[in-house]
């Protein structure tokens, strides 16, 4: 069955704060060898069948048949395909393709954007794609033309908040779209840029430096993750919590596992199971999971192993079953 979506948006609160639901988001579902798009009410968008699925993106998914690349458009028809050509998802409008060993773009046509010249390529990301030709790295603009030229180095990133992270011998740092180093290689590992933060590593130790290369929050922890609704996961004495922008212990470290803050609710392991908390660090509802995945629009994939025949479903932000379990697999909703 398909359907056509109108705009439709449903504000709820969400610790103080308006949550907007848009109606048009879809989650990817997999039952009996089919996959299909269901909205948050769980109608069907449109179904099909693959060997190996990506997740929508750039308004197309990407279905692997036989020895064919397949890519399908969000009324359910068969876009784009491409016999024995090994291509990769769409990121802002364009594939990465092979041929003859070397890497080049596609465009949401199929035609050849940028011709397959390089050794390697990676995704656009803010009109910039990194890659590596056989002397040196660059990044290209989605012309073909070549912006930033990088001798000497030996690995890069994407651009995310207008800076990339570079690599050179051991160490990294980050560059401006003009190509010049706004923070020199001196970090063991680093990682890119979200809420004007990045996390890097000194040696062992985890902080974040802010867009000058100044560190915000001192190398201090075993591991931090990304800064997602101002807060950021970190490990501390093999236990997880979360810190604000400052520095500043928010929750502190009590959880097995920690991921992210989505839709100010965060995903948490407590003795062996998914928990969810909101920001005073308190359980957001009673039920734990086997397995289970962030909130997105308002609903969030879940499952328990001793309920439903271990199937996933979809519970909403009072741990109440939204969309009961009947799928062999549910990801994230997503635009």
């Amino acid at each position: 069955m398909r359907l056509t979506f109108f705009v439709a948006f449903v504000f709820a609160a969400l610790s103080g704060q308006a949550q907007v639901i848009n109606m048009k988001w879809l989650a990817m579902v997999e039952k009996d060898g089919e996959y299909c798009y269901i909205n948050r009410n769980d109608e069907i968008s449109y179904c099909f069948k693959g060997e190996m699925v990506a997740s929508k993106s750039s308004g197309l998914t990407k279905v692997k048949r036989n020895d064919s690349t397949l890519f399908i458009n969000e009324s359910g028809e068969i876009e784009l395909v491409f016999p024995k050509r090994l291509v990769s998802s769409y990121k802002e409008g364009f594939a990465v393709y092979i041929e003859n060993a070397k890497e080049g773009f596609l465009d949401k046509k199929g035609n050849i954007a940028i011709p397959a010249e390089y050794r390697y390529v990676w995704g656009f990301s803010e009109g910039l794609a990194a890659v590596k030709t056989n002397i040196n790295f660059g990044y290209i603009d989605t012309t073909g033309k070549l912006i930033i030229t990088l001798d000497d180095v030996m690995e890069c990133g994407p651009f995310v908040e207008g800076l990339a992270k570079v690599r050179k011998d051991s160490l990294w740092g980050y560059i401006n779209k003009k190509g010049e180093w706004i923070c020199q290689p001196q970090y063991h590992t680093a990682e890119n840029f979200s809420e004007g933060l990045a996390a890097v590593r000194y040696h062992k130790l985890w902080g974040f430096i802010d867009k000058t290369g100044t560190e915000k929050i001192k190398p201090q922890y075993q591991y931090v993750k990304s800064f997602h609704d101002g807060l950021a996961p970190y490990k501390k004495l093999d236990q997880w919590g979360f810190l604000n922008k400052t520095g500043y212990t928010f929750i502190k470290a009590q959880y097995e596992w920690a991921d992210r803050f989505h839709e100010n609710i965060a995903m948490v392991m407590i003795e062996g199971r998914y928990a969810y908390v909101n920001k005073s660090g308190r359980k957001a509802f009673r039920p734990t999971f086997d397995a289970a995945q962030r909130f997105s629009n308002g609903r969030a994939a879940a499952k328990d192993n001793s309920l439903f025949e271990g199937k996933w479903g979809y519970i909403d932000r009072n741990g109440n079953w939204a969309i009961k379990p009947k799928y062999d697999y549910a990801h994230e909703f997503q635009e």
